[in-house]
C-alpha cells in the first residue's frame, strides 16, 4: 500500500541495483534477488497481467534455442557462456528500459495507472474500510441493547468499550486474512513501544480501534492516534485504518476525520460509526 512517490522511488532503487547485478553476473544471488523484486514490484504497481510484468516474465537471461558455434571453436563450454552472457547484459537492458517506462508512466500519467495498488475496488485496502462502515449495522443484530430473538430471551454481545470492539472486529479480520495478528507490538522507540490493535503483515495494514462515549474521549482519541500513526509507520506499515466507534452519547467528533490529512503515513482512513 504505497503512494505514487514511494512507487517510483522504488524503481529507481531497482534501476540503481543493476549496477551491482552486472557485476555479479547471470544468475548469481544478486541477480535472483533483483529479479524477485523487480517481479513483485511489476506485479503490485501495474498488476500482474501488465505489460510490465508480462515482458519482464519473457526474459531468458540465457541462449535459448539451438545456435551453431563459431568455426573453430576450441572451447565450446567457454563459447556458450560469452553468449550467455551477451543474452544475460542483453535482457538487462531490456528490464532497465521497463523499469524506466514504468517510472515515466507513474510520474505522467492520470490517477488511473495506479488504481492497482490503492484505487481498485477489490484492494485491500478499500475492501477493508468498506466492510467498516457497515461495521455498526452488522453488529445491530447482536448487540445487548438490541432484543434478541422473537421471545427476547438470547443475551446479546456487549459493545461498552474499544475491547470489546476488538473482539468482535476480529470475526471480520480473520477469516479474510488468516495472517492477521492482534495486539501486535511495533519495534521500540527509545524505552517504549507500542501495541497495533489488529495488524495485517501480508497486506502492511494496521487497524487501529478507538471507542467514543463524550467530546473529552474525542480529544484524547486525536493525541492518541496521531502517536500512534507514527509509531506503526516504524513498524512498517503501508496504511492504517482507525476505527472509532462512536456510543450515543458521543457528540461533536467529525473533526477527527481531518486525521487522514495531518500524519505522514502513506494512506490513512479514518472510518467513524455509531452505535
Amino acid at each position: 500500500m504505497k503512494s505514487r512517490k514511494q512507487e517510483i522511488a522504488r524503481l529507481r532503487n531497482l534501476v540503481g541495483d543493476a549496477k551491482d547485478v552486472r557485476q555479479a553476473g547471470r544468475f548469481s544471488a544478486a541477480h535472483i534477488k533483483w529479479m524477485v523484486q523487480v517481479s513483485e514490484a511489476f506485479d503490485t504497481i501495474f498488476g500482474p497481467a501488465s505489460r510490465y510484468a508480462q515482458s519482464f516474465a519473457a526474459l531468458t537471461w540465457s541462449l535459448t534455442g539451438t545456435h551453431a558455434l563459431p568455426r573453430g571453436t576450441w572451447d565450446v563450454n567457454a563459447e556458450k557462456d560469452r553468449i550467455n552472457n551477451e543474452s544475460f547484459l542483453s535482457d538487462l537492458e531490456k528490464a532497465l528500459g521497463l523499469l524506466q517506462a514504468g517510472i515515466e508512466r507513474l510520474q505522467t500519467d492520470s490517477g488511473d495507472v495506479f488504481v492497482h495498488v490503492v484505487d481498485r475496488d477489490d484492494a485491500p485496502l478499500t475492501r477493508l474500510v468498506a466492510q467498516l462502515k457497515r461495521f455498526a449495522d452488522g453488529l445491530s443484530r447482536i448487540r445487548e441493547d438490541n432484543n434478541q430473538g422473537k421471545d427476547g430471551t438470547r443475551s446479546g454481545y456487549r459493545l461498552a468499550n474499544e475491547y470489546d470492539v476488538q473482539d468482535a472486529l476480529w470475526l471480520l479480520i480473520r477469516p479474510q486474512f488468516p495472517d492477521a495478528l492482534s495486539e501486535s507490538p511495533t519495534p521500540k522507540t527509545g524505552l517504549t513501544w507500542s501495541r497495533v490493535d489488529l495488524w495485517i503483515p501480508s497486506e502492511s495494514i494496521a487497524i487501529e480501534v478507538k471507542y467514543a462515549r463524550s467530546m473529552r474521549d474525542g480529544k484524547k482519541i486525536d493525541t492518541e492516534l496521531k502517536k500512534d500513526f507514527i509509531d506503526y509507520q516504524s513498524a512498517g506499515a503501508q496504511a492504517v485504518i482507525a476505527l472509532i466507534v462512536e456510543a450515543p452519547t458521543a457528540r461533536g467528533l467529525e473533526e477527527l476525520d481531518n486525521l487522514e490529512h495531518s500524519v505522514s503515513v502513506p494512506q490513512v482512513r479514518i472510518v467513524r460509526v455509531r452505535l
